[in-house]
């Protein structure tokens, strides 16, 4: 009888916005493994929960790229309001919120059709945002 060992390494990727850029990095195993072209100013980044697309917010262009992770390609970019900072998708993946510091304002983007669905008007410029984990806040 043969016993087999099999292991399975899992590799941690971590994106971050060169926002004085036009482009994101990857990194793996504690380096740079690859730089993705995105719109001018990337300043937030959310991946979908299946993983197979990333959202960034551009300050440059003010929009919402959407890159394909497989082809590390921008495959659309959503226009939204000015000044896009930083974003967050609904655990279901079904939309994506982007603080807009120009007007303030909230952006909604549906992940489905790829467009700006609604956008909430907020009391001062957010900076952040969360979506809790039951999608109810």
């Amino acid at each position: 009888m043969h016993s087999v060992l099999l292991m399975v390494m899992l590799v941690a990727r971590i994106y971050v916005a060169d926002s004085d850029d036009n482009k994101i990095t990857v990194i793996e195993q504690g380096k740079a493994a690859e730089a993705v072209p995105v719109s001018a100013n990337p300043q937030g980044i959310a991946a979908s929960p299946e993983g197979r697309r990333l959202y960034v917010s551009s300050g440059g262009r003010n929009v919402l790229d959407v890159v394909d992770r497989r082809t590390a390609r921008v495959t659309r970019s959503v226009p939204v309001g000015p000044k896009p900072g930083n974003i967050a998708i609904t655990p279901d993946g079904r939309r994506v919120y982007v603080c807009i510091g120009g007007r303030p304002a909230i952006d909604i983007v549906d992940t489905a059709s790829l467009t700006k669905v609604k956008s909430i008007e907020t009391g001062s410029a957010p900076q952040s945002i969360y979506v809790t984990p039951d999608n109810t806040r």
